[in-house]
């Protein structure tokens, strides 16, 4: 306890520090930092800590904002949503994400980023509709994409209640042994 105290006091002031010299930071030295800063990120035993995850959510945006073109942006943006999300900031997950879907639209997660959209609206926010939105528009313009295709399975479900999606997939469950069952 003492230890994690005086580790996340230690990485506060280091970031604090470092963060005001970021404006003159080459991409390389910034990237140096972020990745400093992104292996203190968890404890020994895997929690993250809200202050690093804060400081080093600042620095993806620092970075997203000098460096809007670099290779590494969208990926930082994408750490970010996911941080936010696991921060249960959801609206900064959504823009995080949304920054991606309308200015990386050649980056590789973009319809990973598009998705989390919608499974953030459905599951954390239970605003069904803006979900049904994202998961149409997923569905209509990603083609093949394995979340193209799970926001079609979605889109077939999210009408039904957690009792009535166990007991489908109960019974998808049984038809799937039954029919392997048959076969042998």
């Amino acid at each position: 306890p003492v230890t994690t105290l005086l580790l996340v006091l230690s990485l506060m002031l280091f970031a604090a520090c470092s963060t005001d010299k970021f404006d003159s930071m080459s991409d390389t030295e910034a990237i140096a930092l972020i990745e400093s800063q992104e292996e203190s990120l968890f404890d020994a035993m895997g929690q993250h800590s809200d202050s690093v995850s804060r400081s080093v959510l600042g620095l993806y945006d620092k970075f997203a904002a000098k460096f809007p073109a670099h290779e590494l942006t969208p990926e930082y943006l994408s750490r970010a949503g996911n941080i936010s999300r696991s921060l249960k900031d959801y609206d900064m997950a959504i823009s995080k994400y949304q920054t991606i879907v309308d200015k990386y639209p050649d980056f590789e997660k973009v319809t990973e980023a598009h998705f989390l959209i919608a499974f953030i609206y459905d599951n954390d926010l239970k605003q069904k509709e803006k979900a049904k939105a994202v998961y149409q528009k997923i569905a209509d313009t990603r083609g093949d994409h394995v979340f193209a295709k799970q926001a079609k399975e979605r889109l077939e479900t999210i009408h039904l209640s957690d009792k009535e999606l166990i007991e489908r997939f109960k019974r998808q469950n049984a038809e799937k042994a039954a029919s392997a069952a048959e076969v042998e």
